[in-house]
């Protein structure tokens, strides 16, 4: 399971960095449109024209991804996050958006960490997980079908902050639970469920409508 997540959306232009080589390839064909064997360089991605220019270089199409080699990390506009990055431009052509690409439990990893202190204890953590994971997947099944992306990045979704929001703690946390969700009994069969979840009840919780 792949997550896409959008980091930002109707942007004129941002700053790569990747410490490993990396291709760029059109998600449509799946061909390999360039190779950057140097690395650990900042470049930029802009639209101009409807078309993308990376590092300088154009490129057609309205999709692109940036796909580095192992570990897998990117940096984006100075934050690091592990998969891929999907640029979609606009219908209009005048901005695009990023999309982080990720596979479900290292998406996890950069969400616990950001929704709860890792050095609470070890069940909270799990916990955590389990309900992230959840929620997720709910998210991603129901609305993500009709849209480039499936969550947000922030509260509007659950927050993530990828890697720098990862740690031991969490990485357990998220291993324990590998492949963990709540479900409930519906219309004669188990689905899941929008598991929301947020930092303060005021002593009380309520129904989330």
């Amino acid at each position: 399971y792949w997550v896409r997540v959008l980091l930002l959306e109707d942007i004129k232009d941002c700053t790569i960095t990747v410490s490993s080589p990396f291709s760029v390839i059109n998600p449509e064909t799946q061909a390999v449109e360039s190779r950057f064997s140097r690395f650990g360089e900042s470049i930029s991605a802009l639209v101009a024209g409807k078309r993308f220019l990376i590092g300088g270089k154009p490129y057609d199409g309205r999709q692109l991804v940036i796909l580095p080699d192992q570990p897998h990390i990117f940096n984006f506009n100075g934050d690091d996050y592990r998969g891929k990055l999907k640029l979609v431009i606009s219908e209009d052509g005048k901005s695009f958006d990023a999309i982080n690409v990720i596979p479900l439990e290292p998406y996890l990893a950069g969400v616990i960490g950001a929704e709860m202190p890792d050095y609470w204890e070890p069940a909270a953590l799990q916990a955590q997980a389990i309900a992230a994971r959840t929620y997720c997947l709910y998210i991603k099944d129901n609305f993500g079908t009709s849209r480039s992306w499936d969550l947000k990045r922030t509260q509007a979704n659950q927050v993530y902050l990828g890697v720098k929001a990862e740690s031991s703690l969490v990485w357990e946390a998220v291993e324990r639970t590998k492949g963990q969700v709540l479900s409930c009994e519906q219309s004669g069969h188990k689905a899941i469920f929008p598991t929301y979840y947020s930092s303060t009840c005021g002593g009380h919780t309520e129904n989330s409508k």
